[in-house]
């Protein structure tokens, strides 16, 4: 039983993806129709399905969609002979006692061919294209004498900008509306209230619309911010919410530095990162690679990590510097987040034992204990006193020379 279930739900999801073109094989009648609601009543309703190949076969029927837990089917399973042309399927509708807003509300229902190799006691991995029809029934529920409904929209902007909220208005009710006023509330990512706005009053008549604004100065760091727009007419009410971005959500990259470097081994580049955005940014990781003029010696991907709001973090990188010579590279960044990238280059002077990054933090040299010199200063300091030696021999041999 399993199985077979399995593979008609299988059918069932290309039957519908299928359906435009395989609908001449079956047909279902009417394609819709409406009903007015009635607090918790049962109607009886039918279906006609047409055999249009005028073949043996089965249909499948079921409901899907918001009010398909009110259909029920005495019958799911239909035969068909080749000399039925049509057949009538009945259903039925048990309303609810209400439904939680008036105007129309769908259930569609399905018809599907019901192939044969789906028989229980088949096994098959092979699944036939089969035919499915849709009819759909619309339940109408009254609105009442005032009775509005809203959409928001809300303007982009960046930090400092003017940000317009608008509140479009329709009265669905069979009465003016002689009062209708909007407050719009803001609030940060930890629910704080930034701002409070009013708008209106505005009067619409039945069957029209109409629309509220108000304008919010977004003095704030960029992030995603909530409105809750509160619309209150003639003593009734309802809540829209939303949220929206200020500015466009960003990673800095705000330095490189390298620590205990030796040249030869390998070269740890702690590359720090600032999140400007007002939420926390997760999976952010970079792209590393090191080059001169000619060649790229290495290119690297990090480890990722989730930056909190508005805070600092580091990423890691490595180069094997083995074989490479003193001299000046290219390291060139990319960080990846939220669909979004950040690039920056450094250069890199590379020496014996440091590495100083040009246009951000310097590196460290290694330092011995004690304070001593590091091996750099130690070769400059003999290289002065070989120049000085070789001076003072210089003079020495001169002075003698003239003696003689």
């Amino acid at each position: 039983m399993r199985a077979l279930h399995f593979k008609l739900m299988l059918a069932i999801f290309l039957a519908l993806a299928i359906s435009p073109i395989a609908a001449f094989a079956i047909g279902v009648s009417p394609s819709q129709q409406e009903i007015a609601f009635a607090p918790a009543v049962r109607q009886e309703l039918s279906l006609r399905v047409i055999n249009e190949p005028m073949k043996d076969m089965k249909a499948v029927v079921y409901a899907r969609g918001e009010l398909a837990e009110y259909i029920s089917f005495p019958q799911t399973i239909v035969s068909f002979g080749a000399a039925d042309q049509m057949k009538t399927i009945p259903y039925y509708i048990d309303l609810p006692s209400s439904l939680p807003k008036p105007g129309l509300h769908e259930v569609e229902l399905v018809v599907m061919e019901y192939p044969e190799s789906f028989a229980e006691k088949e096994s098959t991995d092979t699944v036939k294209v089969i035919a499915a029809v849709v009819s759909k029934l619309y339940v109408r529920v009254p609105y009442p004498a005032k009775y509005a409904e809203g959409e928001l929209q809300i303007g982009g902007g960046n930090i400092g900008d003017s940000i317009p909220f608008t509140i479009s208005l329709f009265n669905f009710g069979t009465d003016e509306l002689k009062s209708i006023t909007a407050t719009v509330e803001v609030f940060g990512p930890t629910y704080e209230r930034l701002g409070t706005m009013e708008a209106g009053p505005l009067s619409l008549a039945a069957g029209n619309s109409g629309k509220l604004v108000a304008q919010w100065q977004a003095k704030v760091n960029p992030g995603t911010y909530h409105a809750v727009v509160t619309v209150n007419y003639d003593e009734k009410r309802f809540i829209l919410e939303k949220n929206f971005d200020v500015g466009n959500i960003y990673v800095d990259i705000t330095g490189i530095e390298v620590k205990n470097f030796k040249l030869g081994g390998v070269a740890k580049m702690d590359i720090s990162l600032m999140n400007r955005w007002n939420d926390e940014i997760k999976g952010v990781y970079g792209d590393v690679s090191v080059k001169d003029d000619k060649t790229t010696y290495t290119t690297f991907k990090t480890a990722s990590v989730d930056i909190p709001a508005q805070a600092d973090s580091q990423i890691v990188s490595y180069w094997d510097t083995t074989g490479i010579a003193p001299g000046t590279y290219k390291a060139d960044i990319k960080i990846s987040y939220a669909g979004k990238v950040s690039q920056e280059s450094y250069d890199l002077n590379v020496n014996l034992d440091s590495i100083n990054v040009v246009g951000g933090p310097t590196g460290e040299a290694i330092k011995g204990e004690g304070g001593k010199l590091s091996t750099t200063t130690l070769i400059i300091v003999l290289v002065i006193v070989l120049i000085a030696a070789n001076i003072g021999w210089f003079v020495y041999f001169s002075k003698r020379l003239k003696k003689k």
